[in-house]
Formats: C-alpha cells, structure tokens, sequence
C-alpha cells in the first residue's frame, strides 16, 4: 500500500493535521506488531487496554474491520516507543496518566452509548485546550514582533515548543494506526495492486471509497 495515500487519506478523515512524529513514523513504515504475546514497551498493560477499547468506540467494527481488528493500540505503543522526540513522548505519555480519568473513571464497564458519550466530553476538552494553545502561539509570536526567527538546520528536526491536547495525539495515532493498516488499505478503501495509468480527473461514483495502492 502506498504510504503517502494512506496518509493523505488519513488526514482527511482526521479533519486537522497529523503530528510530524506521526507523519515521520507512517513515511518511515511504522506498523502495528502482530506477533503472540505481545507487550507494549512505552504504554502500561491497562492503558494500552484502555486506548484498545477506546479505539474500538472511535472506530468500531461494523461490516468493515474495527480499531482492534487491526491493532491499532499496537501502533500507538510502537510510534510513542520509536518514532516521537523526547519532549513530544514525554507530553503523551504524561496526558495518558490522565486518560481513566478524563474518560470518566469507568470507561471499560460503560455501555456502548455511554462510551460515546465520554469520548465526546474528551473531545469537547481536548478542543477547548487546543484553541487556548493557538490563542497564546498567536499572542507570543505578535510580541515577537520583527526579530528574526531562529531556524533549524536542513537535517535537524526541532521539536515545537507545546503540543496538542494529548487526546488530540492520540486520536491522531489511533486514526494513522487504523488507516494505513494493511487490512483497511485492502478491504475498506479502493484497492488496486497493480494500477493502470494515472488519470487525476476519473469521476467517481456515489459512496466510492479512496483509492489505495
């Protein structure tokens, strides 16, 4: 499956950007481990069970594979494990302390409707700290005025000063761990293992799902 599709289409389903420790992590082929007795090596065993059940009510198994059914709390261990900065592990992994919490305390044990309604409530939270960060990197960068930004260097990746909500992360991970996952690229989206010529202006029709390669 072509990684940058899968991205692309992961966005979109997203509705806002995909952090760059996420991006690097799906462009460098970060995958879910699937074999037996698996263990996450970031995440502890009742988190990574919490963000499994989570993942499921995101995204739930319907007639087209669940969060679970491709493992996408595995992903979510393995990009926090390997691919994100220092700081940006360090903002997560703190955030999913408060994760049984901000879920209400009782997440595993709610009912379906009632799950929902959780995560909408975190959602809601998430989006509320998320615009309050925009508001003050408005405000700071407005008293910086006209002095000259500090740039990094062609090969160093900087690490941005705040992150997101860590739901708003998380949301993110799971989605990427989901959308790019070998079984949703071949039995959800439009599959074609060998494609035909490019044509960037095919219609499509009614209900047709993206394309994957």
């Amino acid at each position: 499956m072509n990684r940058r599709e899968a991205l692309r289409n992961t966005g979109l389903a997203l509705g806002y950007s995909l952090s760059a420790g996420t991006i690097a992590a799906v462009m460098n082929g970060c995958k879910a481990p699937t074999e037996t007795g698996w263990m996450p090596s970031a995440i502890d065993k009742s988190t990574i069970e919490l963000i499994a059940e989570l993942g499921e009510t995101i995204l739930p198994a319907t007639d087209t594979p669940g969060a679970k059914d491709v493992l996408a709390h595995r992903f979510v261990d393995e990009v926090i494990a390997h691919a994100f900065g220092p700081n940006q592990k360090a903002h997560i992994l703190s955030g999913l302390k408060n994760l049984s919490n901000d879920l209400g305390g009782s997440f595993m044990s709610l009912s379906t409707d009632d799950k929902l309604k959780a995560v909408l409530a975190l959602e809601d939270k998430a989006d509320s700290a998320n615009e309050a960060r925009r508001e003050a990197m408005k405000a700071k960068e407005a008293d910086k005025g006209d002095q000259e930004p500090v740039r990094a260097g062609p090969m160093e990746r900087k690490e941005p000063e705040s992150f997101r909500h860590y739901y708003s992360e998380l949301k993110g991970l799971i989605m990427a761990g989901y959308f790019t996952s070998e079984q949703v690229g071949t039995e959800v989206l439009a599959y074609d293992p060998i494609p035909g010529d490019y044509n960037p202006c095919m219609e499509m029709t009614e209900g047709q799902m993206a394309w994957t390669h």
